[in-house]
């Protein structure tokens, strides 16, 4: 029974490790991936969003970071 834990532990994180490199962002909670925050009272007020910096989303957990990732251009 704990063998069989252990495989699918296993295959999970194998599957995630492996879904990062043709996905490797995910959208930004506060703003929901538009990269922009609206005020409170005037709702026509914008920002850059404060979590992501105006980009709208976020580097996932474990995903490449060598710039060569699907979806990531260079600067």
């Amino acid at each position: 029974m704990i063998n069989l834990l252990l495989v699918a532990i296993v295959v999970v994180a194998g599957g995630y490790v492996v879904s990062t490199y043709p996905h490797p962002f995910r959208p930004c909670g506060k703003c929901n991936g538009s990269g922009v925050h609206r005020g409170a009272i005037y709702r026509r007020a914008t920002r850059r969003c404060t979590g992501c910096r105006g980009r709208g989303r976020f580097r996932r957990i474990g995903a490449p970071s060598d710039g060569r990732a699907f979806g990531e251009r260079r600067r």
